[in-house]
């Protein structure tokens, strides 16, 4: 133990030096008081023999007492206060943490020493009570710092101050609790999942708000990502389908309407070209129909051709009737097609809107093409009715070829009726012609559109595709349903 400056020094010289200035101040006052008798006794012949026996004997009082007081308070009064200063130093090196065990002060030094060591008992038992709190603390804080919030402090403090902060620090993990939860390193760990894509962890038995509020981020984010998936693959097949219809109207427009329009196209222009025929025939017969009777031969011959050419009228206009027929099919088939399309593109929102209006075009393409139908089905039926009554005419013309001086008149003037007639069919197959020339042109337009949206509708299923995807590379609750 370093050494240590005796702070009770000067106590101790004054308990020793004021008795003995005391005894020798009483010493002194005796032999003056007995020096004062003696001369007022012996006023006339004083001894000095006497006054030094007076010194020597207050000397030795004072020397007597000086012996005897010494010893005693060296051992009733310094050694009480040594042994009074040694406990209290080694209390007080226990409190500095220099000591572990506490030195209590002897018994022997009297009352002071009793209540002193009953006082140094209560500061210790309070000493230790506040470690046992420092030690409870410190449990949890390093739980704390591991984010672990439902630790408390079960060990309470003595000194008032300290068994604030243990309330103090008590309520605050208990708002933590509350507020964030009980362990921080799930939330983190639920967090740092999100991050990577999944959201199926969760935090068990939450009892913060935050705990909660992470639990229902997942369980919002995987209800989002499982609609995400179901919508994909709904929009996915609604692309799917639409796409098949389109292909199959594309296919139906190109393969066979265009077709048959050509088609139509060519037997029009062969229908204008056998009136063509019949009207310069005509024209013919009108010019030579003087000389009828003179060429009885050639007229039974230009009259069998103009029956020839009449029947070939009528087969063209079965023809034309065959095709007109065709036509109002494709008519039909095309205007249903075009419904279900507009249905299909309805059911497809936003992304069937262009789609819908080529459906809405294809239809109104087909109400025409119904009408041009019928005119040119009304046109065909006057000509094959002109063609039966030229027919006929034709038959009467060889059966009854002897009358036909006498008919040449007449016969001019059915001739000019016949070729009347064909210059109005003709007028009219030209309308026809240009109807269906027309019709072409729509259908091309109508395939180039139908392309676009055939093209938008892959793009459609790609993105959908893309979506499900998306959501398949993400792990959720219900990923596997």
């Amino acid at each position: 133990m370093p050494h240590r400056e005796d702070p009770n020094a000067d106590i101790k010289r004054k308990l020793i030096v004021i008795p003995v200035i005391a005894v020798s101040a009483v010493a002194a006052v005796m032999g003056a008081g007995s020096a004062l008798l003696m001369t007022h006794y012996s006023a006339k012949s004083p001894d000095p023999s006497l006054y030094m026996a007076l010194f020597l004997f207050t000397l030795g009082v004072i020397v007597l007492f000086s012996l005897i007081l010494i010893p005693l308070i060296h051992k009733r009064f310094i050694d009480r206060l040594d042994r009074l200063q040694r406990g209290l130093f080694g209390f007080l090196d226990y409190l500095a943490g220099k000591k572990e065990k506490i030195s209590y002060i002897d018994e022997n030094t009297g009352d002071m020493s009793d209540l002193i060591n009953t006082k140094m008992r209560e500061i210790a038992r309070g000493l230790s009570q506040d470690s046992a709190f420092i030690d409870d603390l410190m449990r949890v804080v390093q739980a704390v710092e591991k984010g672990d919030y439902s630790k408390r402090i079960t060990h309470p403090p003595a000194t008032r101050q300290l068994r604030d902060i243990h309330t103090g620090i008590n309520q605050m993990l208990a708002s933590l609790q509350k507020d964030i939860g009980r362990d921080l390193p799930s939330i983190t760990e639920a967090l740092k999942s999100f991050s990577q894509e999944d959201y199926t962890s969760r935090i068990m038995q939450p009892s913060g708000e935050v705990e909660r509020a992470v639990n229902r981020l997942g369980d919002v984010i995987s209800r989002m990502l499982e609609s995400d998936r179901s919508i994909g693959i709904e929009f996915s097949e609604k692309a799917k389908d639409v796409d098949a219809m389109i292909s199959r109207a594309y296919d139906a427009i190109d393969g066979r309407l265009s077709e048959e329009l050509k088609t139509i196209v060519e037997s029009v222009d062969e229908i204008a070209g056998h009136i063509k025929s019949n009207v310069e025939s005509a024209s013919f017969i009108a010019s030579y129909a003087h000389s009828v009777s003179e060429s009885a031969g050639e007229g039974e011959l230009l009259a069998q051709q103009t029956a020839t050419s009449i029947s070939e009228i009528g087969e063209e206009v079965k023809q034309i009737n065959e095709t007109i027929a065709i036509i109002d099919k494709i008519t039909m088939q095309t205007n249903i097609l075009s419904l279900n399309a507009a249905v299909e593109a309805s059911t497809a929102g936003e992304a069937g809107k262009g789609f819908a209006v080529v459906a809405q075009e294809v239809r109104t393409l087909a109400a025409e093409t119904a009408k041009a139908s019928k005119e040119i089905h009304s046109v065909v039926e006057r000509a094959r009715s002109r063609a039966e009554s030229g027919n006929e005419i034709a038959s009467r013309m060889i059966t009854g070829y002897h009358h036909l001086v006498g008919e040449v008149s007449r016969t001019t003037e059915i001739i000019y009726e016949i070729t009347q007639t064909s210059n109005l069919q003709e007028q009219q197959i030209a309308k026809i012609h240009d109807l269906v020339t027309n019709m072409l042109s729509i259908t091309d337009s109508c395939l180039t559109q139908m392309g676009r949206a055939q093209e938008l509708a892959g793009q459609n299923h790609q993105r959908a595709r893309e979506i499900i995807e998306m959501t398949e590379a993400k792990k959720f609750t219900g990923a596997d349903a």
